[in-house]
């Protein structure tokens, strides 16, 4: 006769799983050294007319949220002085080997996806980009978007895994009126 082995989980094994929300502020490197790392682009464009345009995206998969562009918190675009701000903070070299300058930069950056409540009752997606220390932003997927419908679809139909964190405590409220999350 096989013996079966019962295992009894205990409520400190189970706290023990569960890992407390650390505020972006907060984290250490100890902490982002387990965060997923997504690809992102940091590029620098010129139009045809002489207008500099400065983008960060990410890549999600290699099919679908190839090129999400981000924008951070209630912006309706990354501004240029934020761009170069983050370039600068990370180091990225504006010249290559051969002294060009330099217009897009690929790295893997750190992420958390986290979800959470806002102070009205309404829930958020969102992805919280690090940089480096207090070197963040936070990209929100509105709840009327594409992009959150897609992330949705994709997770249903399991092409794409992604742990949610939870955020414990409500946030105010943004407004989304005039902001594009797809440029």
């Amino acid at each position: 006769m096989e013996q079966v082995k019962e295992t009894k989980q205990t409520k400190k094994d189970i706290q023990a799983e569960l890992k407390p929300f650390v505020a972006l502020k907060d984290l250490t490197a100890e902490d982002v050294k387990n965060f997923k790392k997504l690809p992102f682009t940091f590029k620098i464009d010129t139009t045809k007319r002489g207008m500099v345009i400065k983008t960060i995206s990410f890549e999600l998969t290699k099919t679908y949220l190839k090129a999400v562009n981000v924008v951070p918190g209630r912006e309706k675009r990354l501004s240029p002085d934020r761009f170069d701000l983050i370039v600068f903070s990370i180091d990225l070299p504006l010249n290559d080997p051969y002294g060009r300058p330099m217009t897009e930069w690929h790295r893997n950056v750190p992420v958390r996806f986290v979800k959470g409540k806002f102070k009205n009752g309404g829930e958020y997606y969102s992805l919280e980009i690090i940089y480096k220390q207090y070197m963040y932003d936070t990209h929100f997927f509105n709840s009327s978007s594409d992009q959150l419908r897609l992330l949705q679809m994709l997770e249903e139909k399991g092409l794409l895994k992604i742990d949610w964190i939870e955020r414990p405590d409500a946030i105010d409220d943004l407004s989304f009126e005039d902001v594009s999350f797809n440029e």
